[in-house]
């Protein structure tokens, strides 16, 4: 099907989800009490009428994720009574415009997968927002510099959003702007959400990791109140197509997940995240050698690529100088892990010496 006909819909939710839709006829009506609308999956669909969702004053589920809009028509911004608002995968959209704030009663708001240039600061009116993911281009700040916008990240905007429960923001590890964004758009902000529980934030270097684990509300770590987070650890160089496997994108959605890219050593805020997880990839570190197994009491997933350094996963003599100094942990080690994966490692001779 490739234009939506028809009129008189008379239904408060309405499924068009991988119907082949590519456009809409501006007189096509819907039912006045449509309260759920899904269109996504409909990869032809490029271009919304002006005038859409003039006439659906209940809307509060819209669904265009997967499809290939290129921006968002201005009937959207009538929908006073929104509370989610999907967008997953749009990659092709670049941009969200000002009237955005307009969209007061919005709870749920998934960007992943856009190639946003910036954020709009009318972000900040979205104060019943709880939840938000948003995916930002690598190219953001050339487009900062052609269009006068002084920060991708508007400052104390996400500082407004104070009943946020979960923050997601999504950058290519070739965004070398990121870093400052990070530390001066992002970090701050924080602090002032005093119900964040779920954070997926890419920390690309060292600096960054330290600054994030000092943040404190009242003399707490907010790390230590989060049940679930995803983090992004160190600058990766991305390997060919050839070498990258299915399972890692499934892995990286795992609960509790840290991925450690091109790391070097093994520090303090390291092994503090690593205790705290419950999936651990690492990819391309350069110096380790063997597991960190009395980090990993809690990791159920790990997953090693291009280690190239590590001969031997788990090593006895570590083992038994750990139990000199606590006898009572001989039953704890990995018996957490329920998967390994082991991929690309030139040395590895051993999963176990001793």
């Amino acid at each position: 099907m490739d234009v939506l006909v028809g009129n008189g819909l008379d239904t408060d939710e309405l499924r068009l989800n991988n119907h082949n839709i590519s456009t809409f006829e501006t007189e096509h009506q819907f039912s006045p009490f449509l309260a759920k609308l899904f269109l996504q999956e409909n990869y032809s669909l490029t271009m919304l009428p002006p005038s859409l969702f003039q006439h659906m004053p209940v809307l509060q589920v819209l669904d265009l994720s997967h499809t290939s809009i290129q921006s968002l028509p201005p009937s959207i911004f009538k929908l006073s009574l929104l509370e989610e608002f999907i967008l997953r995968e749009c990659s092709l959209l670049m941009e969200l415009p000002p009237q955005i704030g307009a969209l007061k009663k919005l709870k749920f708001f998934d960007l992943e997968g856009t190639e946003l240039m910036y954020l709009p600061k009318e972000i900040g009116k979205l104060e019943t927002l709880e939840c938000l993911r948003v995916s930002l281009s690598t190219y953001a700040d050339d487009q900062k510099d052609r269009s006068g916008i002084e920060h991708i990240l508007p400052r104390k905007t996400i500082s407004k959003l104070t009943k946020l429960k979960e923050l997601s923001i999504s950058v290519n590890a070739d965004a070398e702007w990121w870093e400052v964004e990070l530390l001066e758009g992002v970090m701050g902000d924080l602090i002032y959400l005093p119900d964040l529980k779920t954070v997926k934030l890419y920390l690309p270097t060292a600096k960054a990791l330290q600054e994030f684990l000092s943040l404190e509300r009242y003399q707490v770590p907010i790390y230590s109140n989060l049940w679930n987070f995803r983090f992004m650890i160190g600058h990766c160089e991305e390997l060919p197509c050839s070498v990258q496997l299915d399972i890692e994108e499934k892995f990286l959605n795992l609960e509790r997940c840290v991925k450690f890219m091109n790391g070097d050593g093994y520090t303090d805020e390291t092994a503090e995240l690593i205790r705290n997880a419950r999936a651990l990839y690492l990819r391309r570190h350069w110096t380790i050698g063997k597991l960190p197994i009395f980090d990993m009491k809690r990791v159920k997933y790990c997953l090693l690529m291009d280690c190239n350094e590590m001969q031997t996963l788990v090593d006895q003599e570590d083992v038994y100088a750990h139990l000199d100094k606590a006898t009572n942990d001989e039953d704890e080690i990995l018996t957490s892990l329920q998967y390994l994966g082991v991929h690309f490692m030139k040395k590895l001779q051993r999963l176990s010496k001793g």
